[in-house]
């Protein structure tokens, strides 16, 4: 079995040089954490996410370091700029694949243990090929030699990784953001908004419906953007996702007003009346019907907090 080759450095002067230039390059790209590996930073929490880094590059510099009879030196310092090149290139990227597939299984009401199932799976992959040219570097096996060897090592280290990050009873605290910004904002000040004032405008009165996901169903043909999602229901609801939970569990209701189940306008035409309200991290979001018109709020008097 052919050893590491002594003479031969990791990094030579012009690949330093392209590393650095795509560093500069794609580093800002990265840290917008938006897919792929962004993806997963913008997923988990920083702590655990920091853990799972060193966990990894300690055990691909072991594991591909003893595999490959490289000395343990070596081994960590191909593995450190390894992941660090998969890292920016993987950010760099991200961005647009999140563009083109969203969440894994909806915008909406994402899978949130399938979806990092999958992301660090793929991810794994593709890494390997990439971090396999690095190792070359490293020893003198070719390519396919290399490879193999890289690909079982970060197929290994995917259910790994993924028993660091999901340590925490309640891991997903970037995707939660996520998704509370596309129930609240995207459709409070868009569809639901839009489709509200609709029918005011239509019935001076508001909508009968006992509940939030019951007033969705009421109003889902005036919606545009989210008429045909078939995961509508969860709008319903403020996301609080646990360690495999795969969709949305209706843990926590947003507010709907029963009172305002019917109100004629014609009543209280004057009256400041909320409709919808949620509060997450401190902050309160909602609509209130004020002079027959539906507006945003995050006024906690306006919402009854």
């Amino acid at each position: 079995m052919p050893d590491f080759n002594p003479a031969r450095p990791i990094w030579s002067r012009r690949w330093l040089l392209l590393f650095a230039a795509a560093a500069v390059c794609l580093l800002p790209s990265a840290a917008r954490a938006n897919g792929a590996m962004g993806l997963a930073l913008a997923t988990f929490a920083w702590t655990p996410w920091l853990c799972y880094v060193a966990v990894t590059v300690i055990f691909e510099a072991v594991a591909l370091g003893r595999w490959l009879r490289v000395p343990t030196g070596r081994a960590l310092l191909c593995s450190l700029g390894a992941n660090l090149l998969t890292a920016i290139l993987g950010g760099s990227v991200s961005g647009f694949v999140c563009a083109i597939f969203g969440f894994y299984g909806g915008r909406l009401n994402p899978n949130p243990f399938g979806q990092s199932l999958l992301l660090f799976t793929v991810f794994g992959i593709v890494s390997a090929l990439i971090e396999a040219c690095c190792w070359m570097r490293a020893t003198a096996f070719r390519r396919g030699a290399v490879f193999l060897p890289s690909l079982i090592v970060h197929l290994v280290g995917v259910p790994l990784g993924l028993a660091i990050l999901l340590l925490p009873a309640r891991p997903y605290g970037g995707l939660e953001s996520q998704v509370y910004v596309t129930r609240v904002y995207y459709f409070f000040q868009q569809d639901l908004t839009n489709a509200l004032q609709s029918f005011i405008d239509e019935h001076g009165a508001l909508p009968s419906a006992a509940t939030y996901e019951a007033l969705l169903i009421v109003l889902q043909p005036r919606f545009h953007r989210f008429r045909h999602d078939p995961d509508l229901w969860a709008a319903a609801y403020v996301p609080h996702y646990n360690r495999f939970d795969t969709t949305e569990m209706r843990r926590e209701p947003m507010g709907w007003n029963a009172r305002a189940s019917g109100h004629r306008l014609s009543d209280h035409p004057e009256k400041t009346l909320w409709l919808i309200r949620s509060r997450r991290d401190g902050q309160c979001e909602g609509l209130v019907l004020k002079h027959s018109g539906v507006q945003r709020s995050n006024s906690a008097k306006e919402l009854g907090y």
